[in-house]
């Protein structure tokens, strides 16, 4: 009876070992798979959102990336890794612990998108609408929504701030619109209130037009602030230009400045109603601190910048001087 025990007892020692040997080497093999360099190629994997971590293996098998589909799973259960939804990139020699590490931080593939300086709306809306990424819907709903909610905003014209923004292709119009929101409203908040910040967002968008050069643009700021003193017109051309829409063709004639619209600041006083553009910070800048001048006139100078002057006679010179530039050219 004894031995038949002694002889239990060994065979249940030799078990436990065993089972121990194979536990410490099933684990040791789970590790090397894990941590094993498995990505060969760079590649985009995409998790759709609601993607189970089951089919996240799979697609890392049928990738080669995993030569099993549930190691993925394990991993995340194992080391609570969930992942999130998104575009990710796969760099050569990640492991599969490595993606599990991108896939739970969300450290999605960024993409870009430049919305320039004095682009006004239906530019930025044919931007937008040709981002095969961006659902152009969804993003001028989340832009009216903004708009709304901002006072010193009532249109789309001047609402985007020029930038070049990135963002994931998961939920791209909201991180978008997110990011044109913070920049914008900044922006606005530079002005003592929201009725000089709706002001200041119009004359902005006519100098960014009427600008050669930023260094300029103050000098531009101080004309249209001597002019509005005076009571004078802004008789600025890209207003007219904005009001023609798509009738104008590149040419500005005479007949143009004396054709009424509610941008022509030539046949109506003050501001227009909206911006023409979305101007640039230096623009901005230059309503906030403009140059302190008694110009109330400027051309072209044909060098790309403007001439300035504070007298009809003296304007009418240089006037004359861009005329001759122009004909012997």
């Amino acid at each position: 009876m004894a031995r038949h025990l002694k002889i239990i007892g060994i065979s249940c020692s030799l078990l436990l070992t065993i089972s121990i040997a194979v536990a410490f080497g099933g684990w040791h093999w789970l590790q090397t798979q894990w941590d094993t360099p498995a990505v060969t190629t760079e590649s985009i994997l995409e998790i759709p959102r609601g993607t189970s971590v089951r089919d996240i293996g799979r697609q890392l098998q049928t990738l080669d990336i995993a030569p099993y589909h549930w190691l993925y799973p394990v991993l995340v259960r194992l080391e609570n890794l969930p992942p999130k939804s998104g575009e990710y990139l796969l760099t050569p020699d990640a492991s599969l612990r490595d993606i599990a590490n991108i896939l739970h931080r969300g450290v999605s593939v960024l993409h870009a998108i430049t919305i320039p300086e004095g682009s006004n709306w239906k530019q930025i809306r044919t931007i937008i609408n040709e981002n095969t990424l961006l659902d152009m819907a969804l993003f001028e709903k989340l832009l009216a929504e903004f708009i709304a909610a901002q006072p010193a905003l009532d249109t789309f014209e001047g609402a985007v701030y020029p930038e070049t923004y990135l963002f994931a292709k998961v939920n791209g119009e909201q991180e978008l619109m997110r990011q044109i929101q913070a920049k914008t409203t900044a922006m606005l908040a530079q002005f003592p209130t929201p009725e000089a910040a709706r002001e200041g967002l119009i004359l902005a968008s006519i100098i960014e037009k009427e600008a050669g050069n930023r260094e300029e643009m103050p000098l531009i700021a101080s004309v249209f602030y001597n002019r509005i003193k005076r009571g004078m017109r802004l008789q600025s051309d890209p207003t007219v230009i904005y009001g023609m829409f798509d009738s104008y063709d590149g040419t500005l004639l005479r007949g143009h400045l004396q054709t009424d619209t509610p941008h022509n600041t030539y046949t109506r006083n003050g501001l227009p109603p909206t911006p023409i553009c979305s101007p640039s910070a230096a623009a901005i800048n230059a309503v906030l601190l403009p140059a302190q001048t008694n110009y109330i006139f400027f051309v072209a100078d044909g060098r790309g910048g403007h001439a300035f002057s504070a007298t009809l006679q003296e304007h009418n010179r240089y006037v004359q001087q861009y005329r001759a530039l122009m004909r012997n050219r």
